[in-house]
């Protein structure tokens, strides 16, 4: 199993646009994702945002190679938010942004 926690500048709450998406997949998340074994991916408590464009732009490597199915038996997106509430509401905001 593979943590990968992702690192955003400490004023930064909120991600938007694809091509920045694709930028943190590409320089945080791609060298080291395991795509036949889970991976984790965490997201930092500062971040309460996440945009449907980041959210394409993040995941769209993984789709392209695993596909959906597999995106859903082999990633698991968590978040450092502080209360379980905000957690909740961000990894369900991913979650909806991808399907």
């Amino acid at each position: 199993m593979k943590t990968i926690p992702l690192e955003f500048p400490p004023t930064m709450t909120g991600l938007a646009h694809n091509p920045y998406g694709r930028e943190i997949y590409d320089k945080q998340v791609a060298g080291i994702i395991d795509f036949e074994g889970e991976n984790t991916i965490i997201f930092p408590p500062q971040i309460k945002r996440v945009s449907a464009s980041f959210v394409q732009g993040f995941f769209n490597s993984i789709v392209s190679k695993i596909g959906y199915d597999g995106l859903k038996n082999h990633i698991i997106i968590k978040s450092e938010a502080e209360s379980d509430d905000d957690k909740d509401k961000l990894v369900r905001s991913i979650y909806d942004n991808l399907y």
